[in-house]
């Protein structure tokens, strides 16, 4: 958009079959359609900042006819340049604090028939804040 503001699309298209038993069938825990779109701001050559926003599509649950449902998350980043050497940042991921809830189905008898800890299809983890340096050493 101009020397200060870059601005990046990204649409994603998988059509993923997979084949049970003789039958074709969407691939499960793959998201058929994803995008996102991410704007980085650089006013000048100490200050930088960059968002990025992701939409997922929904997901096949595997032995259901269920499926997941489509969500967004955000990730923020600032950073300070100090000198030539250092740059210090801070962030957050997932700030929508999107999370799938109960991902692991019989999770209090792992033992069990009906334990399964492989229908993880979103975030399980939220909000997520971080503060971090980079320094180059010639």
């Amino acid at each position: 958009l101009s020397n200060s503001v870059d601005v990046r699309l990204a649409y994603r298209w998988y059509d993923v079959k997979q084949v049970y038993l003789h039958t074709t069938r969407e691939a499960p825990l793959m998201s058929k359609h994803r995008a996102f779109i991410n704007a980085a701001f650089k006013p000048n050559d100490k200050w930088a900042m960059d968002a990025t926003l992701n939409w997922v599509g929904p997901k096949r649950i595997p032995n259901q006819v269920n499926y997941s449902p489509s969500y967004i998350t955000a990730n923020f980043q600032l950073s300070k340049e100090f000198g030539e050497l250092l740059d210090v940042y801070i962030g957050c991921e997932n700030l929508t604090n999107f999370t799938q809830s109960g991902p692991i189905l019989g999770v209090e008898n792992p033992f069990g028939n009906d334990f399964d800890a492989n229908l993880v299809w979103g975030p399980i983890y939220g909000r997520m804040f971080y503060v971090g340096f980079r320094f180059e050493i010639n």
